[in-house]
């Protein structure tokens, strides 16, 4: 009995494979998927321009944070503005200098404190319109400091970067003129002591990956203070003299443009020879400008110079 019951299932299953099998035999072929042709991929997008100036492009800065150093030496040619009533001289050819002090930070950023003076006389024939021709003798001693914060480099290592400055600013200065007829003598002198605000911007053009570059610096301001001003005449052993008090301002302006070399052996040293020109003006203000004995001075300077800048 189990053997038939056996048989019997086994030939139910194969009917039903059987079945299957022809009704799959009788299903229509499939319908074919027509191809679709692939666009050739497109071409690579170009580069972004450079940001030259964006403070998302950080500057590798290879001089090393800390105390750091340098000085300026250069040739100043010097022209004094003329004083009322005084013929003037253009004093001679002198140093110009300047020396700083600094410490960078780890951000890039550093307080840096400057000194810097020019001093310098000359003679020269003039004209005076109370004494004729006469032998003008005329000085500049200028000499200022500045307590500035430097910024960190803004822009790209391998082409166009900035850096700024601001900070306050201590200025002392002395002009005088002397004239003679070789008989009488007469001597303008105008002393200034103050203080105020400057600011300035530096952009840096890199030459190639050897540490050259070129680089333009424009640096302005202003100070005041109070002012002294002298008027002294004499004939030979006999001299009199008068003289005023009153405000002055002193705007300023000072340009460079030259070559800076920053070698990648020696991240501690940095060298800048170029040419640079600056013009103070001072200028009589108060109530009462008018009653100063000279309303309108300055000198301008200008000449080529080095400098050295030295990271410990």
């Amino acid at each position: 009995m189990a053997r038939w019951l056996t048989v019997v299932a086994a030939a139910v299953l194969f009917g039903n494979c059987l079945a299957r099998t022809q009704a799959q035999d009788r299903l229509p072929p499939p319908t074919p998927i027509p191809s679709v042709p692939v666009p050739p991929a497109p071409p690579p997008a170009p580069p972004p321009p450079p940001a030259y100036f964006s403070e998302s492009v950080p500057l590798d800065e290879p001089r090393p944070y800390g105390w750091f150093t340098g000085i300026d030496l250069g040739v100043a040619f010097l022209h004094m503005r003329d004083f009322t009533d005084f013929a003037t001289a253009d004093p001679s050819a002198t140093v110009a200098w300047a020396w700083q002090l600094g410490y960078r930070f780890d951000t890039g950023s550093a307080l840096r404190f400057t000194a810097a003076g020019v001093n310098s006389e000359g003679s020269g024939d003039g004209w005076d319109s109370l004494l004729g021709p006469v032998r003008a003798t005329s000085s500049i001693d200028n000499f200022y400091c500045d307590l500035d914060y430097v910024s960190r480099r803004y822009g790209s290592p391998d082409a166009w970067s900035m850096q700024w400055h601001a900070g306050l600013r201590f200025s002392s200065m002395e002009l005088k003129t002397l004239i003679t007829d070789g008989v009488i003598a007469g001597q303008g002198t105008n002393q200034f002591g103050g203080a105020g605000l400057h600011l300035g911007l530096e952009v840096q053009r890199a030459l190639g990956t050897g540490g050259w570059a070129l680089f333009g610096k424009f640096d302005g301001g202003a100070v005041w203070g109070d002012a002294e001003q002298t008027i002294e005449a004499s004939v030979g052993t006999f001299s009199a003299g008068v003289e005023t008090e009153g405000p002055e301002s002193v705007p300023m302006i000072q340009m460079q443009a030259g070559l800076r070399w920053e070698p990648l052996a020696m991240p501690w040293f940095r060298f800048s020879t170029g040419y640079q020109y600056e013009q103070w003006w001072v200028n009589a203000d108060g109530e009462n400008p008018e009653e100063a004995f000279f309303q309108k001075l300055g000198f301008t300077s200008h000449g080529p110079f080095l400098r050295c800048e030295f990271g410990y």
